[in-house]
């Protein structure tokens, strides 16, 4: 059959989940962010002469059966899926009814549960795997082209083609993503100062050798700055001025980072977050930054303890960060600290070490979690040998919000409990509790924002952990 309408599907869930970029957890706080991958396939196939649409039934808010009945009456010839090791189960059971409905039509599907190959060999009723959302091989195998890819397995009859991957490091291009359908989804961020706001990806991977991370295993490419300027003056076309920029490591290049906020600033208008690591966080770098509209960075410091990093975040180091969180202070750039309690060599000691700094060391905001070994990453392959691709758990929540992993030296119990003190600690200061509310009372959707957060913290500190 002539593949004409594709359909791009994050489906439904008994809970709110990000599946995309392969990582799939519970939503924290209620916010559902733009899926990363099927963004950038709905420019791909629309250039490539597809008409395409969208059902995400996790911004929709949208139960199975009206989720089903949606999808069977568009008719398309192609699903592309999200799914992911935290929901697999309900994933495959909806999925698989709508195979068996639409038994035409072809199902391809992405996520972090398909980092193995055993994944896909046991799943009949699927057809195909993307592994890389940039790739114009989506669009190449969905007109009909067969052979062998880099970046793609399939099915055909009864055999599976494999894909022979290539760690590619150079430049490329995407084409506009097609942002006007998903606008109007009921999509949020917590750090966004306006909605709605549009993701944006101008690298893939990342260069850095955390083990625990999955990025570094999909190497390191930059898109090419005019493509990238390109996408942003369509997105200032729609009206929309507040960006999450998604690269895993901005300012990684630094010289491509300065300029490419001087064409942000060119264009004018934008407010926008991103993550940056401490060891690149030059004052240059951060006043560019500024200049461009970018008002909150997100830093990975994972510990307060240099011995856990030394071995997990390598280049980094607590006088760094400490560093870094001044010369956004003086940036005006408003930092998030995000933490990690339970690395293979924590301990009770460390981990209060990690708590005690991240009080102490300036963040404006922080993310406290517990460790996980995620899907695909060195250090998984390393502690789960047997089972690296998370086929003998049922649920795998990347989320970090509880201990999946059995094999802590501290017990889930005891990282549950110290995560909420660290919560309390932070969050229920006096101090923080006033410096919030006042600077909330100037911006309607901070002040929204604010305090859908605060529920959700609340929530969470008086949630009971099994």
């Amino acid at each position: 059959m002539k593949i004409r309408h594709i359909l791009l599907l994050n489906p439904p869930g008994r809970k709110l989940y990000t599946r995309d970029y392969f990582c799939s957890k519970v939503t924290k706080a209620g916010y559902v962010e733009h899926p990363l991958d099927l963004l950038i396939l709905s420019g791909i196939f629309s250039s490539a002469g597809f008409r395409v649409s969208v059902l995400d039934a996790q911004a929709g808010r949208q139960a199975p059966e009206p989720a089903f009945n949606h999808i069977v009456s568009l008719r398309p010839d192609a699903v592309v899926f999200l799914s992911g090791l935290v929901s697999r189960q309900e994933d495959y059971a909806f999925l698989e009814r709508l195979k068996k409905a639409m038994p035409r039509v072809l199902f391809a599907g992405m996520g972090d549960l398909f980092l193995k190959k055993m994944v896909f060999e046991n799943t009949a009723w699927m057809d195909a795997v993307f592994y890389d959302f940039t790739s114009g091989e989506c669009a190449d195998f969905l007109s009909g082209r067969r052979g062998q890819f880099s970046t793609i397995s399939f099915r055909d009859g009864n055999d599976i083609i494999y894909r022979v991957p290539v760690q590619d490091r150079g430049e490329f291009s995407i084409p506009v993503p097609r942002h006007d359908l998903f606008l109007n989804k009921g999509y949020t961020f917590p750090f966004a100062r306006k909605l709605p706001f549009a993701t944006v990806l101008t690298d893939y991977g990342c260069p850095f050798s955390c083990p625990f991370c999955v990025y570094p295993t999909l190497g390191f490419r930059l898109r090419r700055l005019q493509n990238v300027t390109e996408e942003l003056r369509y997105i200032r076309s729609l009206g929309i001025r507040e960006l999450f920029v998604k690269d895993q490591s901005f300012g990684a290049d630094r010289g491509r980072s300065m300029r490419l906020c001087e064409e942000m600033r060119n264009i004018g208008g934008f407010s926008w977050t991103c993550f940056l690591r401490a060891d690149v966080a030059r004052e240059d770098l951060l006043r560019g930054m500024k200049a461009a509209g970018c008002h909150t960075v997100l830093f990975g410091f994972e510990s307060g303890c240099d011995r856990i990093l030394r071995s997990y975040k390598p280049g980094v180091n607590k006088r760094m960060i400490v560093d870094a969180l001044r010369k956004c202070r003086r940036s005006g750039i408003k930092s998030v600290g995000i933490f990690i309690f339970g690395f293979p060599e924590d301990d009770i000691g460390t981990c209060r070490e990690t708590a005690d700094f991240a009080v102490r060391c300036g963040c404006d905001y922080v993310s406290f979690n517990v460790f996980v070994p995620k899907a695909g990453t060195p250090l998984r392959n390393k502690l789960m040998p047997d089972d690296s691709s998370g086929e003998k758990e049922e649920v795998l929540d990347q989320s970090g919000i509880a201990s999946v992993w059995s094999g802590s030296p501290v017990s889930a119990e005891e990282l549950n409990r110290l995560r909420v003190r660290a919560i309390r600690r932070f969050y229920f200061r006096p101090s923080y509790l006033f410096g919030m509310a006042a600077a909330s009372l100037f911006s309607l959707c901070r002040l929204r924002m604010c305090l859908r957060s605060a529920f959700f913290i609340l929530q969470d500190v008086l949630a009971k952990r099994r």
